[in-house]
C-alpha cells in the first residue's frame, strides 16, 4: 500500500491523500531508521533509544556515551527491531540485516556485534568488521527458566583486523537492542554452535511453601468429597 487518506474532519478541512512512500524516505533520512514508527520519534530518535537502554539496564554498560548514540535499522527476516522489541530464539536464526544510513557511512567503514550480559555460555554472538566475518553469527541462547535475555546489537566506527574481536579501542556510534525468551530451537543452537547440553532451569519451593501447598490441596478435595453427596 503507497497511500493512505488522513483524515482532517476535525479542523473543517478536505481529507488529504499522503504519499506512503514519500513519508517512509522523509523518516528514512531523519535519523530515525523505523519506518513504522510514530511521527514524534522522527526528531528524537536518539533520545527514545537512550531512555529504552537506560530502561533495558544498559544504562552502567554504555556509560556516558549512551546519550551520543544514535537508531539503527535492523532486521530479522520481516521483524524490525525497535527499542526493546521481543524476538523468539527462532526468528532470529539468521543474522540479522542493518541498515547504516543513518551514520552516514557504508557497511565496510564499521565493526558490528551482537553481545548478550545474560549468558552464561555465549556473550559475543557475532562481529563483523567490514567485509570480514570475525565471528560466525550464533543465534540467541536463552536457556530454559530464566526468563528473556537482552541483546546488544553495536555498530563501531572502524575496522579491526582478523583474529581482533576486542572493540574497545572503537568508537560507538550506533546500537538496536532486543528481548529473548526460550523456544525449542535454542537445545539445537548450544548443541550445534557452541558444543554444550541445554541446560533446564527450575524454581525451587522451600519444604515449608511445598507442605502449605499441599494441605491446602488436602483441605479442598476434602471439602469436594463433603459437598459431593448435598
Amino acid at each position: 500500500k503507497t497511500e493512505a487518506v488522513v483524515s482532517t474532519q476535525s479542523t473543517g478541512a478536505t481529507d488529504q491523500l499522503v504519499n506512503l512512500e514519500d513519508v517512509h524516505k522523509e523518516w528514512k533520512h531523519s535519523g530515525l531508521q523505523h519506518p513504522r514508527a510514530p511521527a514524534k520519534l522522527k526528531s528524537h530518535g536518539a533520545m527514545y533509544l537512550e531512555r529504552s537502554l537506560v530502561h533495558a539496564g544498559f544504562g552502567k554498560q554504555l556509560g556516558e556515551k549512551i546519550n551520543r548514540l544514535r537508531p539503527v535499522e535492523v532486521t530479522f527476516g520481516d521483524k524490525i527491531v525497535d527499542f526493546g522489541t521481543i524476538i523468539t530464539p527462532t526468528q532470529a536464526l539468521q543474522p540479522p540485516k542493518l541498515d547504516l544510513t543513518s551514520l552516514d557511512g557504508n557497511g565496510k567503514d564499521y565493526t558490528v556485534t551482537m553481545t548478550t550480559p545474560d549468558s552464561p555460555d555465549c556473550r559475543l554472538h557475532w562481529c563483523v568488521s567490514g567485509d570480514t566475518t570475525l565471528r560466525p553469527y550464533i543465534p540467541p541462547t536463552p536457556l530454559r527458566g530464566t526468563g528473556f535475555y537482552r541483546y546488544l546489537i553495536s555498530v563501531y566506527q572502524g575496522t579491526l583486523q582478523k583474529g581482533e574481536e576486542d572493540v574497545i579501542s572503537l568508537p560507538l556510534v550506533g546500537c538496536a537492542h532486543f528481548q529473548c525468551s526460550w523456544d525449542e530451537s535454542v537445545g539445537r543452537t548450544l548443541a550445534r554452535d557452541l558444543g554444550v547440553d541445554e541446560k533446564v532451569y527450575v524454581v525451587q519451593r522451600s519444604k515449608k511453601i511445598q507442605e502449605d501447598a499441599a494441605e491446602r490441596l488436602f483441605k479442598r478435595r476434602e471439602w469436594e468429597m463433603k459437598t459431593e453427596f448435598m
